[in-house]
């Protein structure tokens, strides 16, 4: 979200004025240097070093015009009193894909996912913990086309009056036969990225990184140099090129 800013010139009238102001503003931004504006900082407790981190900062004013527990459009009460609300409309397939998690007890942001709508979450509150699912698009369909499935799972939940925050990658889904991922191994080496073959390259990559996810060791010493091999990519496809690298760095350093 970027907003503009407008600048506004004028006459040689107004030069006179606009010196005296412009001084006046110096010497007061001088004076003003050691007060900032005030800003609530969350911290919140992870029970592993490895996990996305969240540290957001926001003002008490950009809370009360986004995202509060007056306005949200679902709020979810704990057992010991406390509530995080939801702020954000699902889509048809009850996911979310731009949301906003609030803290009602600190009364600040817990969680702003606003900036891109191009992920999608499945958001369910059971046995007192609320979970936050990442879908990815999982190649382990039927001849390996891509399912959109949670994959990634982040947990609040509380332990007496402290909030607890855990995330992890799910083990338990579909893997590749030994033979599918010799398969996928064939047809990686028979793909480039060269003009029309950007889609079967970009799909063989995200079955390489399924074939590590079941595996294959020889498949993560290709993912490992795959960046430096490719990586010369515009818009979409560099994004969604970046997207598969960045999932397998992530997967394999909290796996």
């Amino acid at each position: 979200m970027v907003r503009g800013d407008t600048n506004q010139g004028g006459g040689n009238r107004y030069m006179k004025k606009n010196t005296f102001i412009l001084i006046v503003l110096f010497f007061a931004s001088c004076q003003n240097t050691e007060q900032p504006i005030e800003q609530t900082e969350i911290h919140i407790e992870q029970n592993s070093d490895t996990t996305k981190g969240i540290t957001l900062q926001s003002s008490e004013e950009e809370n009360e015009s986004s995202c509060n527990c007056k306005n949200a459009n679902q709020t979810f009460v704990f057992k010991n009193g406390a509530k995080i609300s939801l702020c954000g409309e699902p889509d048809e397939k009850n996911s979310y894909s731009e949301h906003i998690l609030y803290d009602c007890n600190k009364d600040s942001f817990l969680e702003d996912l606003t900036g891109d709508g191009t992920v999608s979450y499945k958001i369910n509150f059971k046995n007192d913990t609320l979970y936050v699912e990442e879908l990815y698009g999982v190649p382990n369909g039927k001849n390996k086309e891509e399912q959109w499935l949670p994959f990634y799972t982040t947990k609040y939940y509380y332990d007496e009056e402290k909030l607890k925050k855990l995330s992890s990658y799910k083990k338990n889904l579909k893997k590749y036969s030994p033979k599918e991922i010799e398969e996928v191994l064939t047809d990686f080496k028979k793909t480039n990225d060269k003009g029309e073959n950007m889609d079967a390259f970009l799909k063989a990559v995200n079955q390489l990184f399924w074939a590590y996810y079941s595996g294959s060791k020889v498949a993560e010493k290709e993912l490992d140099k795959l960046k430096s091999k490719y990586h010369t990519y515009d818009g979409a496809v560099s994004e969604e090129f970046d997207t598969y690298i960045a999932t397998y760095r992530h997967y394999k350093q909290i796996k």
